[in-house]
């Protein structure tokens, strides 16, 4: 009884500490979305598929990076974000 009690406990905290993020990006002049933008942590990371969607669990006071090689990077805070649809600007 006393084990199921802690992992209860566990998983409520550890819904605390992390936010699933989930969005679209999009080129800022076309609107299209942009295929393999890399979304990471510098540990836990993820890309866009071919509709520029992505989803990624991450702690909530990290600094997300979202990069590309044909755009300007960003850096977003994870804990001011839960929904995104972010555009991107060319080089």
């Amino acid at each position: 009884m006393h084990l199921k009690s802690f992992k209860l406990v566990l998983f409520f905290f550890s819904s605390i500490l992390f936010a699933q993020i989930s969005g679209t990006v999009t080129d800022s002049v076309s609107g299209k979305p942009i295929e393999n933008v890399n979304i990471t942590n510098g540990v836990i990371g993820t890309t866009t598929n071919s509709s520029g969607n992505f989803l990624i669990n991450v702690p909530t006071d990290t600094e997300l990076e979202f990069s590309h090689i044909a755009y300007k990077s960003k850096l977003m805070i994870a804990k001011e974000i839960t929904k995104l649809h972010e555009s991107f600007y060319r080089e």
